[in-house]
C-alpha cells in the first residue's frame, strides 16, 4: 500500500482520505507493506512559522508506516537526494535491490546531510543556526528595514530613469511542502527605460555570482525573505553594474 503526500497541490472541497494509521492496520491485517511517501519531509513543526501543519516522518514512523521516504534537501535544507527509513526487514530488501547501486549516495551528500541533520538535534536554535528556518522565521519588519536601505542605495546611485520600490510581496515555501501557504515579505521591486524585465533578469542570471529574481506586471522582484544579509551587497553591485 502506498500513500503519497500531495505536496504540490491542494484539494478543495468534498473530499476525504485514509490517515496513516488506517493504512498501516490495513496493511497488517493483510500482510502487506504500507509506503508512505512525505515528500518533503518535515522534522520539526512549521507552526512556530505561521505555517499549516506538513506530515511528520516522526509520526509516520509511530504510526505504524513499514517505509517512509522524503527528501534530504528541501524543508531539511541538506544535499538533493532521497532518504528511505523504515523497518529493519524491508530496509534490507531495499538495500539487496540492483538499482540502490545505481542510486546510492555518494560520500559528499552523505557528509553534507550528516552535518545537517546534526542542527535538528537542537530544534529550538534552527532559526539560528539553519538558513531555511532561519528565513521562515523572519518578519516583515527586519525585510523591510533592508529592501529600504537598499532601495536607499540604489536610488543615489542610478540614474533618476530607474524605478526602485519597497513592495509588500508573499514568499512562497514550496518544494514539496505546504502548497498553498505563503508567507508575507517585502520586495525590491526594480524597472529600467531601455531594458526590459526579462532581459534585465536574464542578465541577473549571468552575473557572477548568479541571482535569480522573478517578474511581475514588467519589473524584476527581489524578495528579500530569500536574500541573506550579507548577500544585499552583491545584489547592489549587481544591479548598478547593469544599470548605471
Amino acid at each position: 500500500i502506498l500513500r503519497v503526500h500531495h505536496s504540490n497541490y491542494r484539494i478543495v472541497g468534498f473530499a476525504e482520505e485514509p490517515g496513516i494509521e488506517e493504512l498501516a492496520a490495513l496493511g497488517r491485517s493483510h500482510g502487506v507493506p504500507v509506503v508512505d511517501d512525505l515528500g518533503s519531509g518535515a522534522l520539526v513543526g512549521l507552526a512556530p512559522y505561521g505555517l499549516a501543519a506538513e506530515p511528520m516522518v516522526r509520526v509516520s514512523v509511530q504510526s505504524g508506516a513499514d517505509v517512509v521516504c522524503f527528501s534530504g534537501d528541501k524543508l531539511i535544507g541538506g544535499p538533493q537526494c532521497g532518504i528511505i527509513v523504515g523497518k529493519a526487514a524491508w530496509i534490507q530488501k531495499i538495500k539487496k535491490n540492483p538499482l540502490a547501486r545505481a542510486f546510492r549516495c555518494g560520500k559528499l551528500s552523505i557528509a553534507a546531510l550528516e552535518a545537517t541533520l546534526k542542527l535538528f538535534l537542537a530544534p529550538e536554535k534552527l532559526a539560528e543556526r539553519h538558513p531555511i528556518y532561519r528565513m521562515l522565521g523572519l518578519t516583515t519588519d527586519e525585510l523591510g528595514r533592508r529592501a529600504k536601505k537598499l532601495a536607499s542605495a540604489l536610488r543615489k546611485a542610478l540614474p533618476a530613469g530607474v524605478m526602485i520600490a519597497v513592495e509588500d510581496g508573499e514568499s512562497q515555501v514550496g518544494s514539496g511542502a505546504v502548497p498553498v501557504e505563503t508567507l508575507p515579505s517585502k520586495d525590491l521591486a526594480v524597472q529600467a527605460p531601455g531594458i526590459s524585465a526579462e532581459d534585465l533578469a536574464l542578465r541577473l542570471r549571468a552575473f557572477t555570482p548568479p541571482i535569480f529574481a522573478r517578474i511581475h506586471k514588467d519589473a524584476v522582484l527581489f524578495d528579500f525573505r530569500t536574500i541573506q544579509p550579507a548577500e544585499d551587497a552583491i545584489v547592489e553591485r549587481a544591479l548598478i553594474g547593469l544599470l548605471h
